[in-house]
C-alpha cells in the first residue's frame, strides 16, 4: 500500500535528519506514578561508560509524564532510585518506532546499549579492561590467611551475591526499614548485611566465598555474628561445597526468633582438606518480621571457648568465645546496705537497710499507653543505680521502695512521647517530695526534713530539705492574680513566677485549661522578680496583679519580665507631674501636669504621653499601636504621622463600648483663636462614632463640639475643632463609641492645640490656590477642559475627575483583576490601571449602590463636534447599570446621554458619546449603580474628550463602502452566494444572492466513485477547508488504485483538545470537508439504501487522536452500521497497512435530494514542514447502492443458503456431547451424542472414612468415621461410644481420694476405702470424731458451771451448764439514777433520771424523765470579740456581728456550667468569701437569650454566721427547654449589708432531647425456652438503651437485659435464664449520657407482654447446655462454647490424667453464652479432661491433644 511507502519515507527522513544533526538515537521516556503525586524524589539516570551521568529525569508531580533523550551509541548503566514510595513508580523507554526497549520501576539497576559484560575490578584475577558492566563474578583466588569482613565498605570483594537470589543481602547502617524485626545497629563498626523481607515470604538470599584453602590453617573455622529477631523469623544456615558449588553440605543452621540481640556463631571447618566454597544462606519467614542480619565474618583458627568475663570466678583469659560457663558470687552489692558484700558481683536482691525511708512512686501517662521507653531512675551517691522502674502500659501505676539514707540523683528520660509522662514521689505521710515529667533531672537527700524553707518567713527552718507549706509571714501584702487566655485553652506551658530577692521561687502558677483562673496569696515584704514565659501561643496570655484595694500593681502578658517591691506605695511616680511622689513604687494614674498654655503636639510615638489621660471608667481603652490593627477590614495600615497612633480595639468589650482620653486643663486665653487639629481614621462596615467634647467645669458636664459616625473609608482624614469661644480653663476629651461588630476600630493621630489654621485651597495647580491656607477645604478649582484630553488613570483619578461626596461607594483606582471572582476586568485596557466600583458586601457594595465621578467643567465650543470616547467592562452575573450624564447647570440637574445595563462578558468595549449638541460649559459624570449581588464590579478606562469621529463601513471591498468614515460601525454589506454546497460559495458574504449560485449535478443510487480522474470538476464534489487544513485528490498516498481523497491538517496553530469528537471538531480552522449531492427522489422508504466507502488514516502520534472522520447528511452527523458517529486514528478498526470499510444506512432519506458531506479534522499536515508531525485521512471507493442478499454461505452448516450473496454470520452447526438425561454429564444443548456420558456409582467418597470407595463418584452418605477414645473396657476411662482407640486409656489407680485424710493420694482415680483420719478419739470429749483412728490431742472436755450471763453465779469459763445458776436480781444498777437499787445484780433498763427536759435549752438531756429546773437558754448576740458589736453577755451567736470592712462588694466571677443536659444544668462560680468580704447569700438570674424576662432564684443563703460566710459555689437549674440558648448571671449579698452588681452573663445551650425508643418487641425461641430477644427502633442517636423486665405479677423484681445498658447503634439484646412457661412484661428507655442518667428519653416505653414457651423447669435439671468443644482432637487450640440459662457461679478447669489442673477460670454470677479459646500447645500430647463445675454438679468432656 502507498501508506507503507509513506511510513518508510518518514522513518528514513527521521533517521537521516538525526544521523546528520546529532549522531544519536532518540528515545521517549514514559513515566507513571500509581498514586498520582509524582516520583517523590526518585530519579531515572543514564550513566555512560566513563562514569558520568549523561541524562537524568523524574516525574515531579501527577500520575504520568514524558521526557525525551537522544542517546549516542555506547553502553549506559540505568538506575531508578533515591526517593520514597518506590512501589508507585514505573517507566518505559520507547524508541522512535514506538517499541518499548526497556521498562522498570524503582529501585532499578540495569544496563542499556552496546555493553560488554565482565569483571571490572582491576584487583581480580579475571579483570576485563574492556568490560562496561560488572557481572559480579570477579575471581580473586583462594583465601589463604585470616580474613575479616565487617562490611563497612559494602559487601566487599570476599563475599559474592548469588545471581539466582530471590532477594539479595543488603548493606545497611542503623535499623532496618521494618519495625519489630532486624537489629538497630551493627555488631561491629557501623554497617552489616541483612535480608529485607518486606517483599515476600520464603525468599532465598545467598552470599558466598568461591574458594578457601583449609590447609593454610591448623583448624579452620568461620566465626560470625548473627541477629535473628522477628515473630515470623525464617532460617539461617552455613553451607560448604567441595565441588565449586555443585553440591552443598549444611554445617550450621538456626531457625526462629532469637530475640533482639546479636549472637556469635562458630562453624568448625577443620574436617575439610581441599579447596572449599562457603555460603551463608537465609530463607525468610512467612511475613515481613523476619529480617535476619550477619556481621563481622572471620575465617580464622578455631577459637578457644570459656568464660570471658573478668568479674567471674572462673574467668579464662585465653578464651575467645564465651560459652556461658561463667560463675559469679551473688550477694548484696549496694554499699549502703547493712549486709553489703564487697565480693559479690551480681546483686541477688538480699540487701537489708535498717535506716530507710518508705516511698511510693505514682506514675501517670496522659495517653494511656505507658511510658514508651522512659525510665524513672534513682542513683546513689556512689554512682550505683539503686532503683529503676517504668510504666509498662496503661495510664497509671505505682511502685513502693524503702530508700536508704543517702543523696540520690533522680532522672526520668530515655523514651518517646515525653509530654505524656508525669509522676510524683510520696512519703508515708502523703507528702509529695518530688514530682515531674520527662525529661527530668534533680537530686534528693534522705531522710527528708520537713519545714519552712523560705528565708523570708517568720518560721524559716534552715535545716529543712522539703518545704511542707507551713511558712507564715506576719508582714505580707494580700494580692490577687487574675489570669486570662483569649483562646480558652489555658496558657499552653507559660507560667507566672514570682522569685524572692534570695532567689527562692515564691509562687508559680498557670491556667491549665479554660479562659480564666485566679489565685490569692499574701506576699511577704520583699523585692520580687516577676516573669511570665515558657510556653506557646503567648499572644493569648494576659494577667493582672491586684492588691486588696483593687489597685492593679502590675499587668502584662507573655513573655514578661519585671520586678516589684512590696508593700507597694501607691502614688504618682512621674517626676514631670505636678503631684510627683518620690516614695511611690506603683503609679496609680493620679499624675497631674497642670494647664496647657502654648502650642502642644502629641503624635503618640512614646505611648499616650503625659498630656492625654485615659478615663478610668472606660469600657475599652485607647491603645498605642504601630502598623495595622489586629482585626481585618478595619483600622489603618500605619500611622498618619511617625510610626505610632492611638486606637480603640473593637474586638473586645462588646458593641457600643466607650473609650475616652482627655486633657484635664487647657487655658484658651493663651491663644488668639484656639483650635484642636487632629487626624482620624474610621474604616469598617460596623463603624461607630467619634466626638470631641469640651467641659468648662472640670469634667462635670460636657459639650459636644465635633462628631462623626459611620465608615469613612480606608484613609486618614484631618479635622479642625474651633475652641475660640472658650475664654476660661477647659477640659477636652476625645470620645469613641465602637459599633456593632469588630470592624469598628477608631484611630487618631497628631493631636495639636494651636492657633486656628487658615482654610482654603492648598493645591498650587488649582486656579484658586491660596498660598496662606494651612488646611485644604476641598474648594480647589482647576478650570474648564478646552482641548483633547485623555485619562488612563495610571496615577489615580487625578485632579480632573472628582468623587461625588454623596456617593454610596467611590470609584476605585485598580491594577490587575478586582478582588471578587467572576466579575470585573482581569487587567486594564490601556496601561496598568483603571477605575472601577467594588460591589462586595451586602448592604455596603450592593444592591443599588451609587458611585459617581465627574469632570467639573468642559468647554464644548473648543471642538467642532465634541465627543466622549471610553472603554468599559461590565462583567458579572448580577451586573447593574453604567451611564454617562451631562449637566449644564454645574451639577444641579443631569441629562442622561448614554446608558447600559447587565452582564456584557469579560472583554473591554469601546463606545462614543456625542456631546456636539452642547454649546456652553458642561459637567460630565460617570454614574455606576451596582446590581443585586457582589458580581457587579464595573470599570472604565482610557476616557477621552475628542472630536466626534465619523462612523460607517471602512472596507473598500464592501458593497456599501463609505470613504468618509473614520470608525467602522460594522455596517458593511457583502453580496454573494452563501450556500456552502455551491461551486461559487462566498464564505464572507452576509447577503445571499441565490440566483448566482452554481452546483454540480446530483448523484443517484448506484453511484460509485474511485477518484481516479484526479479532478474535482470531473468527480463533481465541492470541498471546503480551514486555514489550518487541506483537502486534495492525492496520487502519492492513495489507499486504493492510484488516487484517493485526502484530508490533512496544518500547523499546531489554534489546536486545542481532541480527546472527544466534540473537542476535536471544535478546532474549526483544522476542519476540511468534501460534499456531493445525492438525488433520492426516485427511491421509496421501503428501499434499503447503503453508503459505503474505504478509509484509512495515518498519524505520526499513533497514541493521540489527532485525525478524525465523520459523515453528515444536510449538515447533521449520522451514525454508521456500528452505531458510531466518528472515528479517529486510535479507534479505527483496521490492521496496520489495511483499509477499513464503513457503511451507513440512508434509507430514511429516500424521496428527496440531500447533501452528503465527508468531514475530517486533523492536527498536522504537510504545511508543518516536518515529516515527523503529519496527520492524514483518506477516502476511496465510495459506493451508494441497494444491499446484497444475506444468509449462511457455508455448505457444511445446517442452515446453508445457496442463494445468499453475503454471509450474514447466521450459520449454525451440530453440538456434540452427552445427550442422555440420566447421565451425570448430560448436556441439554447437545444435538449429537459423542459417547461421553458418565453414569453414577454410589458409595462413600471421603478418603478419610473407614469405608471409603475409590470407584464411587456420587456420595450416598454411607461414610463411617472413627470416634476416638479409649476402647479398653477394663480401663478407668473406657468410652463405650469410641470406635477407634486413640491410646488414651488410663488404668484404675486405687487409693484414698479424700483430701482431708492423712493418706490422701492425689494420683488415685478410684477410692478404695483406705482413708485414715486424725482427730479426737475419746468418746467422752465434746468434739469426739468417730471417723478418726489416730488421736491428735485435740479433745475438748466439759467444764461444768453456770453458763447464764444474767445469773448471779455466772461462770465465764464453763462450757457445760450444770444447772447451778442462781437467778439474777433485776433493777436499776446506775447509782446516778433516781431509782437506783443497790441489791440488783442485772440492770433491766428501768433507770429514771432527772435533768433539763426542754429540747430548746442548751443543756437539754434526752435521758431525763423529770425536769429538775436546770435548763439553760441562749442569750443571743454577737459573740465575736473582734466585731464592732461584740456582746460579752451573749451565749449564742445570732450572726449579727458587724465588722469594719474594706469589702468592695465584688461581682461573682468564674461563672461556668457543667452536667449540662436537655432540661437542666449545674452552674458554678468562684467562692467570693475573703478576709474583708463574707457572703451572706447569692441570687442567680437566667433567661432564654433574646427574651426580656429574667427568672430570679436564690443560689444559697447562709446561716447568718458572717464570721464564716456562705461557701456555696454551685446550683442546679431545672425545667429548662431543650435545644435552647440561655444566659445567666450572679449577684452576691455581703454580710456588711452591701451587694454586688450582677455579673456579666454567661451563655449556654441546652442539649437536644434524648430520642425516644420505639417499636419495642420481644421474640422467644422454642429451641431455647429460657431465652428472649428484644428489638427496638429509635428516632435518633443516643449513648445506651436500658431494657427492664419482670414476671408479670405485682411486686415482682425488675431485671435488666444487657447489664448496665446496650450501647448505640446496637438495637437488640438477648436475655437468658427466664422461666419456661412464665408470663413477663418489659419496658425500655434510651439514655444520652453514661455519667448523667437524668439525660434520657422523656418516658419509658409502654409495657410489652409475652409468655416464654414450654413449662417451668424442674429442680435438678441440667445447669448448662449446648456444650461444644472444637476442634477435638486438636494440635493446640480448643474452642469451648456453652450456654448458661440461669445466673450461677461456674468453675471451668482443664486437668491432665494425673489430676493436675493446668487451666482454671471462675465465673461469678454468670448467665449467657460462654466462648473461650484455650491454647494447650505447650503441653504434651495425650488425654485431658474439661470439667465445668456448676451448682448442680460437674460436667466432663475429654480433650485429645495431638
Amino acid at each position: 500500500m502507498k501508506k507503507f511507502a509513506l511510513l518508510i519515507a518518514l522513518i528514513f527522513s527521521i533517521f537521516t535528519i538525526n544521523l546528520f544533526s546529532q549522531n544519536c538515537s532518540p528515545y521517549t521516556i514514559n513515566m507513571y506514578d500509581s498514586f498520582g503525586d509524582g516520583w517523590n524524589g526518585n530519579d531515572l539516570t543514564f550513566t555512560d561508560s566513563t562514569g558520568n551521568i549523561f541524562f537524568s529525569t523524574t516525574l515531579s508531580s501527577g500520575s504520568s509524564g514524558t521526557d525525551s533523550v537522544c542517546l549516542p551509541s555506547g553502553c549506559y548503566a540505568v538506575a531508578c532510585d533515591g526517593g520514597l514510595w518506590q512501589y508507585e513508580v514505573s517507566w518505559d523507554l520507547v524508541d522512535s518506532t514506538g517499541a518499548i526497549v526497556l521498562s522498570g520501576g524503582a529501585p532499578y539497576t540495569g544496563s542499556f546499549g552496546t555493553c560488554i559484560f565482565g569483571c571490572t575490578d582491576p584487583n581480580a584475577l579475571n579483570y576485563n579492561p574492556l568490560a562496561h558492566i560488572n557481572i559480579g563474578f570477579c575471581n580473586y583466588g583462594c583465601i589463604l590467611s585470616d580474613t575479616t569482613e565487617s562490611f563497612e565498605n559494602g559487601p566487599g570483594i570476599t563475599w559474592v551475591p548469588d545471581p539466582n537470589n530471590t532477594v539479595d543481602w543488603t548493606n545497611q547502617t542503623g535499623g532496618t526499614s521494618s519495625f519489630a524485626t532486624g537489629p538497630s545497629s551493627a555488631f561491629d563498626g557501623s554497617y552489616y548485611m541483612y535480608t529485607e523481607t518486606s517483599g515476600g515470604s520464603n525468599s532465598e538470599a545467598i552470599m558466598y566465598v568461591p574458594c578457601i584453602d583449609p590447609t593454610q590453617w591448623t583448624q579452620l573455622s568461620l566465626v560470625f555474628a548473627y541477629h535473628m529477631y522477628g515473630a515470623t523469623m525464617g532460617t539461617l544456615s552455613i553451607d560448604v561445597s567441595s565441588d565449586s558449588g555443585t553440591t552443598w553440605i549444611e554445617e550450621w543452621t538456626l531457625s526462629g526468633d532469637q530475640g533482639d540481640q546479636w549472637y556469635e556463631g562458630v562453624v568448625d571447618l577443620s574436617s575439610y582438606s581441599n579447596d572449599i566454597s562457603v555460603r551463608i544462606q537465609a530463607e525468610t519467614g512467612t511475613s515481613f518480621t523476619s529480617d535476619m542480619a550477619v556481621d563481622f565474618l572471620q575465617f580464622m583458627e578455631m577459637p578457644s571457648f570459656g568464660c570471658t568475663n573478668p568479674l567471674a570466678n572462673n574467668y579464662d583469659s585465653t578464651a575467645v568465645i564465651d560459652d556461658g560457663s561463667c560463675l559469679f558470687n551473688f550477694g548484696c552489692t549496694n554499699p549502703l546496705a547493712d549486709n553489703y558484700d564487697s565480693t559479690a558481683v551480681i546483686d541477688d536482691g538480699s540487701c537489708i537497710f535498717s535506716n530507710c525511708t518508705q516511698l511510693t512512686l505514682n506514675m501517670y501517662d496522659s495517653f494511656g499507653d505507658g511510658w514508651n521507653g522512659n525510665d524513672f531512675v534513682m542513683t546513689s551517691s556512689n554512682g550505683v543505680v539503686f532503683f529503676s522502674t517504668t510504666l509498662a502500659s496503661g495510664s497509671i501505676g505505682s511502685d513502693s521502695i524503702c530508700v536508704p539514707f543517702d543523696c540520690y540523683s533522680i532522672t526520668c528520660n530515655g523514651g518517646s512521647w515525653q509530654g505524656e509522662v508525669s509522676w510524683d514521689l510520696v512519703d508515708t505521710n502523703g507528702i509529695v517530695l518530688f514530682s515531674g515529667g520527662a525529661p527530668f533531672s534533680d537530686s534528693l537527700c534522705l531522710p527528708v526534713i520537713l519545714g519552712c524553707t523560705d528565708s523570708l518567713a517568720d518560721n524559716y527552718d534552715s535545716t529543712a530539705t522539703i518545704d511542707d507549706g507551713s511558712c507564715y509571714f506576719s508582714n505580707c501584702t494580700q494580692l490577687t492574680l487574675n489570669m486570662y487566655d483569649s483562646w480558652g485553652d489555658g496558657w499552653n506551658g507559660n507560667d507566672f513566677i514570682m522569685t524572692s530577692s534570695n532567689g527562692t521561687n515564691f509562687l508559680t502558677t498557670t491556667i491549665v485549661n479554660g479562659s480564666f483562673a485566679t489565685t490569692s496569696f499574701c506576699a511577704p515584704a520583699d523585692c520580687y522578680t516577676i516573669t511570665c514565659n515558657g510556653g506557646f501561643w503567648q499572644g493569648e496570655v494576659s494577667w493582672d496583679l491586684i492588691d486588696s484595694n483593687g489597685t492593679v500593681l502590675l499587668s502584662g502578658g507573655a513573655p514578661y519580665s519585671d520586678s516589684i517591691c512590696l508593700p507597694a506605695i501607691i502614688g504618682c511616680s512621674d517626676p514631670n507631674a505636678d503631684n510627683y511622689d518620690s516614695s511611690a513604687t506603683v503609679d496609680d494614674g493620679s499624675c497631674f501636669y497642670g494647664c496647657i498654655e502654648n502650642d502642644t503636639t502629641e503624635s503618640f510615638e512614646f505611648g499616650q504621653g503625659v498630656t492625654w489621660m485615659l478615663d478610668p471608667n472606660n469600657t475599652v481603652d485607647w491603645t498605642n499601636q504601630t502598623g495595622g490593627t489586629p482585626s481585618f477590614n478595619t483600622g489603618p495600615s500605619g500611622a498618619f504621622d511617625g510610626s505610632y497612633y492611638m486606637y480603640t480595639e473593637a474586638s473586645f468589650g462588646g458593641s457600643n463600648s466607650e473609650a475616652i482620653m482627655y486633657v484635664p486643663c487647657i487655658d484658651p486665653s493663651q491663644w488668639t483663636q484656639l483650635s484642636l487639629v487632629f487626624a482620624y481614621h474610621m474604616y469598617g462596615t460596623a463603624m461607630g462614632t467619634l466626638s470631641i467634647d469640651v467641659s468648662p467645669d472640670s469634667g462635670t458636664t460636657w459639650i459636644e463640639e465635633w462628631t462623626l459616625s459611620g465608615d469613612q473609608g480606608d484613609q486618614w482624614n484631618e479635622a479642625i475643632v474651633d475652641l475660640s469661644s472658650y475664654t476660661s480653663e477647659i477640659s477636652v476629651r476625645v470620645q469613641a463609641e465602637t459599633g456593632t461588630s469588630f470592624t469598628s476600630d477608631i484611630c487618631i493621630d497628631l493631636l495639636r492645640f494651636m492657633e486656628a489654621p487658615t482654610i482654603g485651597c492648598t493645591d498650587p495647580n488649582a486656579v484658586n490656590f491660596d498660598p496662606v491656607a494651612y488646611y485644604d477645604d476641598g474648594s480647589c478649582f482647576y478650570g474648564c477642559i478646552d482641548s483633547d484630553t485623555s485619562f488612563s488613570f495610571e496615577s489615580g483619578p487625578g485632579i480632573t475627575w472628582i468623587m461625588d461626596p454623596n456617593n454610596d461607594i467611590d470609584w476605585t483606582n485598580r491594577s490587575g483583576g478586582t478582588p471578587s471572582p467572576q466579575t470585573g476586568p482581569y487587567s486594564a485596557y490601556d496601561g496598568s490601571f483603571y477605575m472601577y466600583t467594588e460591589a462586595s458586601g451586602n448592604g455596603n457594595g450592593y444592591p443599588n449602590k451609587e458611585a459617581i465621578m465627574y469632570v467639573e467643567c468642559i468647554d464644548p465650543t473648543q471642538w467642532t463636534e465634541l465627543g466622549l470616547s471610553f472603554f468599559y467592562n461590565m462583567y458579572g452575573s448580577s451586573m447593574g447599570t453604567l451611564s454617562v450624564d451631562v449637566s449644564t447647570d454645574s451639577g444641579t440637574t443631569w441629562i442622561e446621554e448614554w446608558t447600559l445595563s447587565g452582564n456584557q462578558g469579560t472583554q473591554w468595549y469601546e463606545t462614543y458619546v456625542d456631546l456636539s449638541a452642547y454649546t456652553s460649559n458642561i459637567s460630565v459624570r460617570f454614574q455606576g449603580i451596582t446590581g443585586t449581588g457582589f458580581r457587579s464590579d464595573m470599570a472604565v478606562d482610557l476616557v477621552q474628550f475628542i472630536e466626534m469621529p465619523a462612523f460607517g463601513c471602512t472596507d473598500p471591498f464592501a458593497d456599501n463602502y463609505d470613504s468618509t468614515a473614520t470608525i467602522d460601525d460594522g455596517s458593511c454589506v457583502y453580496i454573494g452566494c452563501t450556500d456552502p454546497f455551491s461551486l461559487n460559495y462566498c464564505s464572507y458574504c452576509n447577503v445571499n444572492d441565490s440566483l448566482s449560485c452554481l452546483y454540480y449535478a446530483c448523484k443517484t443510487v448506484g453511484y460509485t466513485e474511485d477518484f481516479e480522474s484526479n479532478n474535482f470538476a470531473i468527480v463533481g464534489w465541492t470541498y471546503t477547508y480551514g486555514s489550518e487544513a487541506g483537502v486534495t485528490l492525492n496520487n502519492s498516498n492513495a489507499i486504493s488504485d492510484t488516487v484517493s481523497l485526502q484530508f490533512e491538517g496544518g500547523t499546531n496553530s489554534g489546536w486545542g483538545s481532541s480527546n472527544t469528537e466534540s473537542q476535536a471538531f471544535s478546532n474549526t480552522e483544522h476542519i476540511s470537508s468534501a460534499s456531493l449531492c445525492l438525488d433520492l427522489t426516485n427511491n421509496s422508504l421501503n428501499d434499503t439504501i447503503t453508503l459505503s466507502f474505504e478509509t484509512d488514516m495515518f498519524s505520526s502520534s499513533g497514541f493521540q487522536p489527532y485525525s478524525w472522520i465523520r459523515v453528515k447528511v444536510d449538515g447533521n452527523v449520522i451514525s454508521d452500521s456500528y452505531g458510531n458517529t466518528a472515528y479517529n486514528n486510535t479507534n479505527l478498526p483496521y490492521t496496520f497497512g489495511g483499509n477499513t470499510v464503513l457503511s451507513y444506512d440512508l434509507s430514511s432519506y429516500a424521496g428527496s435530494s440531500h447533501y452528503i458531506t465527508f468531514e475530517s479534522v486533523n492536527r498536522y499536515g504537510s504545511s508543518s514542514n516536518n515529516p515527523t508531525t503529519v496527520n492524514y485521512v483518506w477516502i476511496d471507493n465510495v459506493n451508494i447502492s441497494l444491499p446484497l442478499i444475506g444468509g449462511c454461505t457455508d455448505s457444511t452448516a445446517l442452515n446453508f443458503n445457496p442463494a445468499a450473496q453475503v454471509d450474514d454470520g447466521s450459520c449454525y452447526y451440530d453440538i456434540f456431547g452427552c445427550t442422555d438425561s440420566t447421565a451425570l454429564n448430560y448436556n441439554p444443548l447437545a444435538t449429537a451424542d459423542d459417547g461421553s456420558c458418565i453414569y453414577p456409582i454410589y458409595g462413600c467418597t471421603d478418603p478419610l472414612a473407614l469405608n471409603y470407595s475409590s470407584t464411587a463418584n456420587v456420595d450416598d452418605g454411607s461414610c463411617v468415621y472413627c470416634s476416638y477414645g479409649c476402647t479398653d473396657s477394663l480401663a478407668f476411662n473406657y468410652d463405650s461410644l469410641a470406635t477407634c482407640d486413640d491410646g488414651s486409656c488410663i488404668p484404675f489407680v486405687y487409693g484414698c481420694m479424700d483430701s482431708t485424710a492423712i493418706n490422701y493420694y492425689p494420683g488415685a482415680n478410684t477410692d478404695d476405702g483406705s482413708c485414715v483420719y486424725t482427730g479426737c478419739t475419746d468418746s467422752t470429749a465434746l468434739n469426739y470424731n468417730p471417723l478418726a483412728s489416730i488421736d491428735d490431742s485435740s479433745c475438748i472436755y466439759p467444764i461444768y458451771g453456770c453458763t447464764d450471763s444474767t445469773a448471779q453465779n455466772y461462770d465465764p469459763l464453763a462450757n457445760t451448764d450444770d444447772g447451778s445458776c442462781i437467778a439474777g436480781i433485776f433493777g436499776c444498777t446506775d447509782s446516778t439514777a433516781l431509782n437506783y437499787y443497790s441489791g440488783a445484780t442485772f440492770d433491766d433498763g428501768s433507770c429514771i433520771y432527772a435533768g433539763c427536759t426542754d429540747p430548746l435549752a442548751l443543756n437539754y438531756d434526752s435521758l431525763a424523765a423529770l425536769d429538775d429546773g436546770s435548763c439553760i437558754y441562749c442569750v443571743y448576740g454577737c459573740m465575736d470579740s473582734l466585731a464592732l458589736n461584740y456582746d460579752s453577755t451573749a451565749t449564742c451567736d445570732d450572726g449579727s456581728c458587724q465588722y469594719s470592712s474594706n469589702c468592695t462588694s465584688p461581682k461573682p466571677d468564674g461563672l461556668y456550667v457543667y452536667d449540662l443536659i436537655d432540661t437542666r444544668v449545674k452552674i458554678g462560680w468562684n467562692n467570693m468569701n475573703d478576709s474583708s468580704c463574707m457572703v451572706w447569700k447569692y441570687f442567680v438570674r437566667y433567661r432564654e437569650v433574646g427574651t426580656g424576662q429574667w427568672t430570679t432564684k436564690s443560689a444559697g443563703v447562709g446561716n447568718g454566721l458572717c464570721n464564716f460566710g456562705l461557701n456555696t459555689t454551685s446550683k442546679q437549674l431545672l425545667n429548662l427547654n431543650p435545644s435552647t440558648n440561655y444566659e445567666f448571671k450572679m449577684k452576691a449579698f455581703y454580710c456588711n449589708g452591701t451587694s454586688s452588681n450582677y455579673s456579666t452573663p454567661v451563655q449556654f445551650t441546652t442539649k437536644d432531647p434524648c430520642p425516644d425508643m420505639t417499636n419495642l418487641s420481644a421474640t422467644t425461641f422454642n429451641g431455647n425456652q429460657s431465652k428472649v430477644r428484644f428489638d427496638w427502633d429509635t428516632t435518633g442517636s443516643y449513648v445506651f438503651a436500658r431494657i427492664l423486665l419482670r414476671v408479670d405479677t405485682t411486686n415482682a423484681t425488675w431485671l435488666t437485659a444487657g447489664g448496665f445498658g446496650v450501647y448505640y447503634p446496637t438495637l437488640f439484646v438477648n436475655k437468658f435464664g427466664l422461666q419456661p412457661g412464665e408470663s413477663y412484661r418489659a419496658q425500655g428507655r434510651t439514655f444520652c449520657d453514661s455519667n448523667i442518667t437524668a439525660y434520657r428519653s422523656p418516658t419509658w416505653t409502654a409495657p410489652i407482654f409475652w409468655t416464654q414457651p414450654g413449662s417451668s423447669r424442674l429442680i435438678g435439671g441440667v445447669s448448662i447446655k449446648d456444650l461444644s468443644v472444637y476442634p477435638n482432637p486438636s494440635r493446640d487450640i480448643f474452642n469451648i462454647n456453652f450456654i448458661s440459662d440461669e445466673i450461677q457461679d461456674l468453675q471451668i478447669r482443664i486437668i491432665n490424667v494425673l489430676g493436675n489442673i493446668i487451666y482454671a477460670e471462675d465465673k461469678q454470677q454468670f448467665v449467657g453464652e460462654f466462648v473461650k479459646q484455650v491454647d494447650l500447645d505447650k503441653y504434651g500430647k495425650g488425654i485431658y479432661f474439661l470439667e465445668i463445675e456448676t451448682e448442680r454438679g460437674i460436667i466432663n468432656k475429654k480433650l485429645i491433644l495431638h
